[in-house]
């Protein structure tokens, strides 16, 4: 199962996505399948896809300052419901989903750029800022 998902999930794939059509099975966790997944298949947090169809705010692109080994950022407009936090070491990148009340974290000695996107209650992003990290 992990395999025929890191297939539909790679990026050459033309599938949108995959589903699970019986929960029955993975609650019961037979042979270790849930445990798999969620060590493999889904090791990293995924955003739900934006719900257009209910309309959204148009998110401004958030500012983003260095103070020391703290990154700030701020909203311009409406205070979104998540921020999106991505910081690269290397060719490394990891992401964290913040809320939308915090504005602050301390950011890894190693990163060596950070981005930030808002996130709306529909999902929608806004436009990515970004900065090289020292």
């Amino acid at each position: 199962m992990v395999n025929q998902i890191a297939l539909t999930c790679g990026n050459d794939s033309t599938a949108p996505g995959h589903i699970h059509w019986n929960m029955k099975a993975l609650l019961r966790n037979p042979n270790g399948v849930a445990d798999l997944l969620r060590d493999e298949a889904y090791r990293d947090f995924a955003l739900v896809p934006a719900s257009a169809w209910l309309g959204h705010e148009k998110m401004e692109t958030p500012l983003l300052f260095q103070d020391g080994r703290r990154a700030r950022w701020q909203s311009k407009t409406a205070e979104p419901r998540w921020w999106l936090v991505q910081t690269r070491r290397g060719k490394v990148w990891s992401a964290r989903l913040l809320p939308g009340n915090q504005r602050s974290m301390e950011v890894d000695a190693a990163a060596d750029t950070i981005t930030v996107r808002g996130v709306n209650r529909e999902g929608a992003l806004s436009e990515v800022t970004s900065m090289e990290w020292r």
